[in-house]
Parts: structure tokens; sequence; C-alpha cells
């Protein structure tokens, strides 16, 4: 079976599509690299950023070239690099060669406290691990009365209350700071010891070695006076045209309230709005099923951002000349453009008068309201019909009513 049947059959079926039929890129070279980011400053031992690798074709195609590429430290004594991620050796300057499918980019690195001893901060570093594994959802231990005795705040808002309640609380027992791996606060999602929500951690993982390090610091509190919060986040790429089976790794930098930017696509959280269009992984791989427009909500630090996903329905090569008599057309029809798609031809006269009516009034018109708006040969009479119901005071009435149902608004509840 041709691997495009396959994969719809695998979307209708309610199925994931397995990587291995992920569309492939076209086998010609690209005509140039787009690597994010164009330049890693990386500051601090446990800094690190993923690099990911788009390539654009001649005729504007754009594929992932991600997990294909390959990453060459030019100076393995300043930046290693492990598959498509960067990480400090020594403080210095260097470049990261990437080569895929025949082209070559160069990336500029510069490290800076590269040895130096920064104990791990509990809101920058923690937390996110905590929320990354769900331990502070609303359905574990961000309930309101927690969990297994255990309470955090939903989804990390309140660093200074889950120090608390990871280090103080219940005499301090979840937390053994002279041996750290005996801690219950890693034993226990690492699957060490009886958990009733499952393993969350790998005791190989990059994030129990995370909570490992803060742990053998001293634990050290959080210090509201000081520490940064998230300002806001950038997802690349912001948005993809793509093809069914077509995958895409998503890359999110967090921009914090002292100026530091960091890669957080490890921790960050992602949800896909419509399944049925286009998944992702907790890693952030999104991947392509179905014909539609959905977004991939991006989530850190309290902050939230989106990236687009759009599957054509169809490729349009003349697409048709549309009239755009107000910015909602302008913005309407570059959407339909992206999507393959075309308006329907305009309805007639009395379908237009009484589509009119039912949407903006609730009603339909009176007979003598069709006549006359047929017999009126004034080229803008549709314009001015819209400006006459508007006027009133049944779209007053009939919208409160629609708000009112939307907002499920009572004399019960408000007075």
């Amino acid at each position: 079976m041709p691997t495009r049947l396959l994969v719809l059959s695998l979307t209708l079926a309610g199925l994931p599509v397995p990587a291995a039929f992920a569309e492939a890129p076209p086998v010609d070279s690209p005509r140039e690299l787009v690597v994010y980011p164009a330049e890693v400053k990386l500051s601090g031992p446990r800094d690190e950023q993923a690099l990911v690798v788009l390539g654009t074709w001649s005729d504007g195609r754009k594929r992932d070239l991600t997990r294909m590429a390959v990453l060459t430290s030019d100076d393995p004594q300043v930046v290693r690099v492990e598959k498509q991620t960067v990480r400090p050796v020594a403080d210095g300057r260097t470049t990261v060669t990437v080569v895929a499918r025949g082209v070559r980019a160069r990336i500029p690195v510069t490290v800076e406290q590269a040895t130096a001893d920064v104990p791990v901060s509990f809101v920058r570093e923690v937390v996110p691990v905590l929320t990354k594994a769900s331990c502070n959802s609303g359905a574990c231990h961000g309930a309101a009365l927690g969990r297994g005795g255990f309470r955090l705040s939903l989804l990390g808002f309140d660093p200074a209350f889950d120090y608390e309640q990871v280090v103080r609380s219940n005499e301090g027992r979840r937390v053994v700071v002279s041996d750290p791996e005996r801690s219950i606060l890693l034993a226990k999602p690492a699957g060490v010891m009886d958990h009733g929500g499952g393993e969350k951690l790998k005791l190989s993982s990059r994030e129990y070695a995370r909570i490992r390090q803060w742990l053998e610091d001293g634990a050290p509190a959080p210090d509201a006076r000081r520490d940064p919060v998230v300002t806001r986040l950038e997802v690349f790429p912001k948005s993809r045209l793509m093809t069914p089976g077509e995958q895409q790794q998503l890359a999110v930098t967090a921009v914090w309230s002292d100026g530091r930017r960091e890669d957080v696509t490890g921790t960050a959280q992602f949800d896909a709005l419509n399944d049925a269009v286009a998944a992702v992984t907790p890693a952030g791989l999104i991947t392509a099923k179905a014909a539609g427009d959905t977004h991939i909500m991006v989530r850190f630090g309290g902050q939230a951002e989106i990236a687009s996903v759009t599957l054509p329905f169809a490729h349009i090569a003349d697409y048709p000349d549309l009239p755009a008599h107000n910015f909602i057309d302008t913005k309407l029809i570059a959407r339909w453009k992206e999507l393959g798609l075309t308006p329907s031809p305009l309805c007639t006269d009395d379908e237009f008068l009484r589509r009119l009516y039912l949407d903006a009034i609730g009603t339909l018109p009176t007979p003598d309201e069709i006549r006359d708006f047929l017999a009126d040969k004034d080229p803008n009479k549709r314009a001015k019909a819209i400006d006459r119901v508007l006027e009133r005071g049944e779209f007053t009435d009939w919208w409160a009513l629609k708000w009112g149902d939307l907002l499920r608004i009572n004399r019960t509840a408000l007075q």
C-alpha cells in the first residue's frame, strides 16, 4: 500500500502514524538550511541548546531535517554536541557545523561560566521538571487537597509554597540532603519506591539528575525578590504548511525577566488542539495527520504560546482573484489560499436577506421587506440592508440573549 494511503487509513482509524511512515523530504538537496537559533549563547554549566534544522527547497517547500542533520563541534574543548543538542565544556567561542542533505551551515557558539559553581534554582530548574512530569497537575499533587498527603500549587504557580511542602512539611521526610537518592522526592517518581502515579522520572534522565543536583546543593530555597520570572515564550517554527505523515520538531525559548534566554524545549508542555489534524509528543515533535488547520499549545513558567499547523485540502496553482471589501476579507482570502479552499459563489438576493435576518436579529424578513429588497436595483443594496438591520432594536436584544447563554448569565448567580 502506498505510504500516503497507509497514513490516511491509520488516521481514519484513529491510530498513530508510525515514525517510519513519516513523509520523507524530497530526494534533491535543499536550496539552503535554516537553523534555529542562528546563534547560540550558553551561560552556566547546565545550560544547553537544541538546534532545529529546516530545509528550504527552490520551489518554496520546507521540510524538517532536524533528525537527519549531522552536528559537529568545531572545538570539542569548548562545546560538545549530543545528537541535536549543544552543551558547554569550557568558556570560549567556536562554531557548530550542521550538515543535512549535502548542504552545510555554521552556527556561532559563545560559552561563559561553563565551570562556575552555580546552584540549581528551584524556580528556574526544579519546578519546571515537576510540571513537565505532571506532579503538580490537577489530577495529581496539584489538586485542591493534594494527593497522598502531599500537595503542590497547581502547575507551580506558587514556588514558595511548593518549597515548604517539599522540604519542610511532614517534618522534612521527603528530602534527604545528605543522601539525595534516598529522598522520597526522587525515589517515588523514579519508581524506586511504590508510587500511585507510576514512574515519572527515569533514573538516567536529565530531569532526575537536575533534582538530585538541587538536593546535593543543599536544596536552596526560592527568593521572590531575586528569582526571575518568564516574561514570554518564543516558538520555532511559528507556523508550518505540512502534508500527512510529515513531522516537525518544535523549539521553545523562554525569555526571563533578567534578560536571560533559555532553551526550555525539554521541560515545556505541548498540547495539540485538534489531534485529528496534527498530534504532538511530550518532546514537541509534531506529526501531521489529515487536511485541516490546528494549533499546538506550548506552556512554560505560566506563559503560553502557539504554533499553527496547516495541512492544505488541495494545491491550487492559479488561485482566483477574489475581491476584498475589508481587512477581514484580506485575512480570510490569505487563509483560504493556504488551505487550498475557494469560497462558495454568492448566494441569491432572497437567500442573502433570509440569512442576514436570521443571523443578526433571529427572525425572518417580512414579505414586504423581501419584495422591496428584490425590486431594489442599487448595486450597494446588500451593504445598506446590513446597516439597516444592525440599527434595529432586535439586534441588541438578540445578541444580548446569545451572549447571556454563552456566559451562562442567570438571575440566581448574578444579581
